[in-house]
Formats: structure tokens, C-alpha cells, sequence
């Protein structure tokens, strides 16, 4: 895959590519000491960073059942080899979204045709949220960067019906379900893929299917006996306790109260302190929620929202659809403009996440400085250009009869959607873009590109 490149035209994106997210790292100036204190290392990327040191200096996880371990261990050889620099962690995410770009055009190319893949590579080059996180300490660059690569190589392994391929493909897939567990039931989907390829025959559809059922899950082995001997959880992260208690629900009940997300954790909190006497070293308040997120206490968190999402399903059910529908609308600018030093206006968790979309718009342009709604106005009109192709895509794959292609490529999309729609941060997008880029390479190649080959011919 990684032969030398002599299209000049991928070329010249390649470089748009990595000259956007150069542009973007330099005015972020994440080198900056006082940046990095404020900007780089905030959120998430303060565990990451902490617990690359902790497997630089001690080969340790720090006793952390939250985060699982293959992005800390990236950040961790990085430092081993360049000293304990974020930004040097940055630079790589650059070249590993530049990577991106060309794995797409590859994907494209291989599924379609080139001018598929250049079309796909241009959305990848110039999507403002592919630009954004690549300079961010988060694992989503990382991810989106595994992700890609497994589907390469799967749809390679399919098309080509080439099982060293489908090995390399499962592999990395397994990797990146240490990265972000969101991606763990995944090796289903391709199981499915595998079965109902009809070009393929019995004997090697069952052994690609055996190869996606195993190899993810034995790489991921190891971590889960780790937490098995040392936690007695058979499990690859305490996450998804935390997750419905700390997001699922209080989302919810705003919709439906309108209290702060803080007091309704806050008041989970005291009730689950008065019913769980011997569980200890529970969190205060909502503002030491992320202190000891242990698998025993993220199991009683995941108890008791559970209970409250059975309840309060239809709304919960609601929230979540559109959520999905935000996610793809998700502009981020307040994401990027603080990167880039601008001053913005914040909005808080509930605004951003249980407002209406129509409201939310109209908030956007009241109440959004004049640089912000610039911004959010060129990302709105690449995103409709993205979408409108996407749709075409979606169309040509099913008027061609790629049923397949659209099954891998669209189900991918809303396998993400699904998984996020309860919480639609933009930077969880980044491989669905990758995704529907494809997609939206197809359609403008159909509508734009193909009638005027087949008029020259």
C-alpha cells in the first residue's frame, strides 16, 4: 500500500493535507508552556499524558481500569524516544492524519476507482474536524487512524480475496479495541460481511468469519485477564457505568426538568451514598465525579441509571435520535477557535446537548460572536456539499447494485451513530467522515465525473 506515490494530484492533496494541519499546529503553538498547561493537557489528555509517564517510567498502568492501554502506550514511546513533550505526540497525529488521507484514497480507489479515491481524499484533506483533532491529546486521531486501516485491509482482503490481508485487518482491528472500546462489537458487523459476500465461497467466508470471531478477541485477552486477576471484572474498561451515569441520564432529566447536569448527578450521588453504606470513597459531588471510577463503582453507577433510562426510555429513545442527527450537524467550532486562540463564546453541556436543532441554530447566530458564525456558516456549507454527495453515494451504490460496498461503508456510519448518539461530541465523527467520505466520492464521480467519460467515449 505504501509504495511511493507518483500521482500528482494525490500529491498535491497529500501536501494541502499536511500544510492545513502544520497551519493549525503552528498558530495553536502547543510547544507554548502556559498552551500546554491550559489547552493541550485538559480533559481527557490529562490521563493520557499521565499515564504514558506511568508506562514510561514504570511499565505500569497506574492501577487505571478507565482507559485501556494501546494510545498511552503510544504516547509513552514517543516520549521514550523524544523526552516528555505533548506536542512531539501532536506532530505524529499530523502524520498520522495526513496517513489517513491517503488510506482513504486507497479505499476509495480499490472499492470504485481513482477518481473515487482522490474525491474521497479531498474531503479527508480539507475537513476542518480531521484538521482540529489532529493537534488534540485525545485517542480519536489514533482510532480514527486504526479504523481506517482495518477497513483497507478488509475490503482489499474481500475484493482480492486475500486472507493475509483479512489477518492484518483483524489484527489491527484488535489493537483498536484497546484504544477505545467503543469499537468492540464491530468484529460483528464485518462477521456479517464475510458471510453474505457472495462472491466468496462457503469455505473462506466461514474462515474470514472465524478469523474477526478470534484474533480482536485474543488480543484483547490479555488486558481482560489483567482485570480479571487484579479486579475480578472480566472486562476491558469501567467506562460504560460512568458513562450512563455521568451523561446517558443527566441529559435525559434535563430534557425533562431542566436542572443542571451537576445537581442531578449531585442527587444520584446522595441516593446512591444512602443505599450503598459499605461502598467507599464515592465522589463527593458531581465535581469529583471522574475521582475513583472503579469497576465496583462504576458497576452501582451503571445500576442505578440503568433503573433510570427503563423508566424514562422514550425520552431517553428521543435524545438519542437526535442526537445522532447532531452529531453529523456537530460544526465545533468553540473546539476549534480555542485552539487557535480565539475568544468564543462557551456554552455548557446542556445547552450544546438537549437544546433543538432549529433552536440551537437560531442560538448559534444571536448569540455566536461575528468570527464564530463566519466559521460555522463554511463548515455548515462543506458539510451540506459532504452530505448531498453522500446521498448521491448512497443512491448510484444501490442504483449500481453495490449493495455490499453501501452495506460496509453506510453501516459503518451508523454504527458510529448509534454508539455516539447519546453524547454528540465532534470529535467522535472523525471516522465517520473517513466513511461517508467515500460515499460522497462515489456520488460526485456518478453525477459529475462518469456522464462525461461515457459522453467522450
Amino acid at each position: 500500500m505504501f509504495t511511493f506515490i507518483k500521482d500528482k494530484k494525490l500529491i498535491v492533496i497529500l501536501a494541502l493535507a499536511l500544510l492545513l494541519r502544520l497551519v493549525f499546529f503552528f498558530i495553536y503553538q502547543p510547544w507554548d508552556a502556559e498552551v500546554e498547561k491550559t489547552l493541550v493537557l485538559n480533559g481527557d489528555a490529562v490521563q493520557y499524558h499521565y499515564l504514558g509517564i506511568a508506562i514510561l517510567k514504570t511499565f505500569g498502568f497506574a492501577d487505571n481500569v478507565f482507559r485501556t492501554p494501546v494510545y498511552p502506550a503510544f504516547i509513552a514511546l514517543i516520549y521514550a524516544v523524544f523526552g516528555i513533550h505533548p506536542y512531539v505526540v501532536l506532530l505524529f497525529q499530523i502524520f498520522l492524519s495526513v496517513v489517513s488521507v491517503y488510506v482513504v484514497f486507497k479505499i476509495g480507489e480499490i472499492s470504485f476507482n481513482r477518481k473515487v479515491g482522490l474525491v474521497a481524499a479531498v474531503i479527508m484533506a480539507m475537513d476542518p474536524h480531521q484538521i482540529t483533532f489532529a493537534s488534540w491529546l485525545f485517542s480519536d486521531t489514533f482510532f480514527a487512524f486504526l479504523f481506517i486501516l482495518t477497513v483497507y485491509y478488509f475490503i482489499k482482503g474481500i475484493l482480492r480475496n486475500d486472507f493475509k490481508s483479512i489477518l492484518i485487518s483483524a489484527v489491527i482491528l484488535g489493537m483498536n479495541v484497546l484504544t477505545k472500546p467503543v469499537i468492540q462489537f464491530f468484529p460483528i458487523a464485518l462477521i456479517l460481511l464475510c458471510f453474505i459476500w457472495i462472491k466468496l465461497d462457503v469455505k473462506t467466508r466461514l474462515k474470514y468469519s472465524a478469523v474477526y470471531l478470534f484474533i480482536p478477541f485474543f488480543i484483547a485477552l490479555p488486558w481482560l485477564l489483567r482485570n480479571q486477576i487484579k479486579y475480578q471484572h472480566f472486562a476491558i474498561s469501567s467506562i460504560v457505568g460512568f458513562d450512563k451515569l455521568v451523561y446517558s441520564v443527566p441529559l435525559t432529566e434535563h430534557s425533562l426538568t431542566h436542572k443542571s447536569n451537576g445537581a442531578i448527578i449531585d442527587s444520584f450521588l446522595t441516593k446512591i451514598k444512602t443505599e450503598n453504606p459499605s461502598l467507599k470513597n464515592l465522589p463527593e459531588n458531581s465535581a469529583k465525579i471522574w475521582n475513583n471510577l472503579t469497576f465496583e463503582t462504576t458497576d452501582v453507577y451503571g445500576k442505578y441509571a440503568d433503573d433510570y433510562l427503563k423508566t424514562h426510555q422514550a425520552a431517553y429513545l428521543k435524545l438519542h435520535t437526535i442526537g445522532m442527527v447532531k452529531l453529523l450537524l456537530n460544526m465545533g467550532t468553540q473546539n476549534m477557535l480555542d485552539k487557535l486562540h480565539v475568544k468564543n463564546k462557551k456554552w455548557s453541556d446542556e445547552e450544546r446537548y438537549t437544546t433543538g436543532i432549529f433552536q440551537l441554530a437560531k442560538k448559534f447566530v444571536l448569540t455566536k460572536s461575528p468570527a464564530e458564525v463566519v466559521l460555522g456558516l463554511f463548515i455548515v456549507v462543506f458539510l451540506i456539499l459532504c452530505y448531498l454527495y453522500g446521498f448521491m453515494g448512497v443512491f448510484y451504490t444501490l442504483k449500481n447494485k453495490e449493495y455490499l460496498l453501501l452495506f460496509l461503508f453506510g453501516g459503518a456510519v451508523l454504527y458510529f451513530l448509534l454508539i455516539y448518539g447519546k453524547l454528540p461530541i465532534v470529535r467522535f465523527k472523525l471516522p465517520i467522515t473517513a466513511m461517508y467520505s467515500i460515499l460522497s466520492g462515489y456520488g460526485f464521480y456518478c453525477f459529475h465525473l462518469f456522464p462525461k467519460e461515457k459522453k467522450a467515449s
